[in-house]
């Protein structure tokens, strides 16, 4: 008898205790699925930003690139047959 009413509570508790589980179990799913889907959306919106500050950093490249070849060819020609006024004043 008392081996019978073991098995029974046994069965009631196996009955009861897969449900909990897999219902618990289900929640936990979908929190990391909601996280998942949120963690996706970031990496996405970084790549878009990463992808501009890019794009806006070869133009500002470019431009500095063709300053400093016409620095360079004021400074060349700047030198020929005169001093300039940053050498004159310097030389007082």
């Amino acid at each position: 008898m008392v081996i019978l009413y073991l098995f029974e509570g046994i069965a009631q508790a196996t009955d009861i205790f897969p449900v909990a589980f897999l219902q618990s179990l289900i929640f936990i799913l979908k929190a990391v699925g909601i996280f998942a889907i949120i963690y996706i959306c970031y990496i996405i919106f970084n790549v878009i930003i990463s992808w501009k500050k890019n794009k806006r950093l070869k133009i500002i490249e470019k431009r500095v690139g063709l300053i400093e070849g016409k620095l360079d060819y004021l400074i060349k020609n700047s030198g020929k047959g005169k001093k300039s006024s940053l050498v004159k004043k310097s030389e007082k």
